[in-house]
């Protein structure tokens, strides 16, 4: 979502040129994102020099059609200060790509925090929020502009937990499930007195939990409005274990209020349809029999996700 290396392309058109040997995860990009000089998350420490760092609108357009010529399955814009603590993409520079992305027929998705940019993004007609409003519960005309423009919301509630989760890390550390996915290195950090006390220096520590919350409030109020929602977990960077994580993601949209049906939905077919992809998302005549075989009825729990039996790609059985 946004970090990419340009391999990323290369290893997509093979995926793409030869679907039918496929049985490894689908390949889709955003490629580069974009953010204002010197903002998040180019910080030291973060991924500088990754990001296209923004001054002018007229910049801005140069950029984007830079990064058409990839032909991106997304395009990714950052717009958070991290608390206050780093410049924050200005919506005139927001602006100036959406419309210059939507020229060349791309979505555009926005990390966002404060709900008084996801309203002006709403307004300036962006695809999507990446991450939720999370210092309040979206009001009535944030949710008219969403409808209005046709916004998605990728809840990515694992974006809000994992920075406190693992505080108390027994209940991960006893978990197969978890301890399958999760990079040596991060369990060895798990085991460590020390690198727990470091995670609860964080001064935002005390905050955690309570912009979890809102971000469950809101995706609750949004689908309950009828704003159309998909699936992210934001997997990938430190302490967030891709695929376990999914599983996760499922868990906390439960607890939010979402009924198993729509969250495996929003996983497969609306997800599939925010990204163009229409071989992908539901099993029909003609689309890719992509399928996760399971040993319990996730309608009945939607952790019987994790009692995996097997797994299909382009009908090619996983090993």
């Amino acid at each position: 979502m946004s970090s990419d290396q340009p391999i990323v392309y290369q290893i997509r058109e093979e995926q793409r040129s030869h679907p039918t040997t496929l049985n490894v995860t689908r390949f889709f990009t955003a490629g580069r994102g974009f953010t204002v000089a010197q903002g998040f998350p180019t910080n030291p420490g973060n991924i500088p020099g990754v990001p296209y760092e923004v001054s002018d609108p007229k910049q801005a357009v140069g950029f984007v059609d830079e990064l058409a010529t990839h032909h991106p399955d997304i395009v990714k814009i950052w717009v958070d200060d991290r608390f206050g603590d780093f410049k924050k993409t200005p919506i005139n520079l927001s602006t100036a790509i959406i419309n210059e992305a939507h020229k060349h027929q791309l979505k555009v998705a926005a990390h966002v925090f404060y709900q008084d940019d996801a309203k002006q993004l709403a307004a300036a007609g962006l695809n999507a929020f990446a991450h939720s409003v999370r210092d309040s519960v979206v009001d009535d005309e944030l949710i008219r502009l969403m409808k209005q423009h046709g916004t998605w919301q990728i809840p990515t509630l694992t974006r809000d937990s994992t920075p406190f989760a693992y505080a108390k890390p027994e209940p991960y550390l006893n978990d197969p499930f978890f301890t399958r996915a999760a990079p040596p290195l991060f369990l060895k950090a798990l085991h460590d007195p020390q690198y727990l006390k470091n995670m609860v220096a964080d001064k935002h520590w005390s905050e955690y939990p309570a912009l979890l919350r809102n971000s469950q409030r809101n995706l609750k109020r949004l689908a309950d409005a009828g704003i159309r929602y998909g699936f992210g977990t934001d997997a990938g960077v430190p302490t967030r274990i891709p695929a376990y994580l999914d599983h996760e993601e499922m868990r906390l949209m439960a607890e939010a209020g979402l009924t198993p049906m729509q969250i495996i939905v929003s996983a497969t077919r609306s997800s599939a349809e925010f990204l163009g992809a229409r071989d992908l998302g539901t099993l029909q005549t003609g689309k890719w029999a992509d399928i996760l075989v399971l040993d319990a009825n996730p309608l009945a729990d939607i952790k019987n996700s994790r009692k995996i039996s097997a797994v299909f790609v382009a009908g090619n059985k996983v090993n």
